[in-house]
């Protein structure tokens, strides 16, 4: 009886291993499903927009009237005894001359020109500019001033750049200023004739909203 045993035992092992191999096994090269990833949206960038210039046609009015009375009082503007024909200051640009430096080329291009002094006075002064340029003459303005010494920054949406120092003469201060943004350049320069934020008030006229 005992080899009937053992044949028997042999085919249920071949049998069981037969459904063993048959079994699926999973394919190693597949790879899951990614699961999907949510995706950020990024805030949009803030960006600063300014009111277009616009250049007061009279010196008057450059500022705003407590500006004007803190910073000349009753000191003259525009005497005819310093050569000035039009007392309201405003002037029409001219071509600046074949090869003019930078500085020059400004100077051309000035719509206002106003100084504030006696006529009697040896030093005290305060003479403002106000012109547009083209994008190229701005940029060779600036880089002359950083050039000759002066302090730049940024500032009032513009480039500042400013030189002060003493008069070898009459031993007062003395300041030079200008200011550029966009296609304008406002020049200040004075002489024992101190000043509060007076630029900041200038720029807030020129682009007024």
């Amino acid at each position: 009886m005992r080899p009937r045993v053992v044949v028997v035992s042999l085919i249920v092992i071949l049998g069981l291993s037969a459904c063993t191999t048959g079994a699926p096994v999973a394919d190693a090269t597949t790879s899951p499903t990614p699961t999907p990833t949510a995706t950020t949206t990024p805030a949009p960038t803030a960006t600063t927009t300014f009111a277009l210039a616009s250049v007061p046609a009279d010196c008057a009015t450059v500022v705003d009237a407590a500006t004007y009375s803190a910073a000349f009082g009753e000191t003259p503007l525009n005497d005819p005894g310093l050569g000035y024909t039009d007392g309201l200051g405003a002037v029409p640009p001219t071509a600046p001359p074949a090869g003019a430096a930078a500085d020059e080329a400004v100077d051309a291009a000035t719509q206002l020109r106003c100084i504030w002094r006696y006529p009697q006075a040896d030093i005290t002064y305060l003479q403002l500019q106000i012109g547009s340029v083209a994008a190229d003459v701005a940029a060779d303005y600036l880089k002359s001033l950083k050039l000759s010494g002066h302090t730049c920054d940024e500032t009032l949406g513009g480039t500042r750049c400013t030189l002060t120092g003493t008069d070898p003469q009459y031993q007062v201060d003395t300041a030079e200023t200008s200011f550029v943004r966009g296609d304008v350049v406002i020049r200040i320069d004075q002489a024992n004739f101190p000043t509060d934020n007076l630029l900041g008030a200038v720029v807030a006229r020129v682009w007024s909203d």
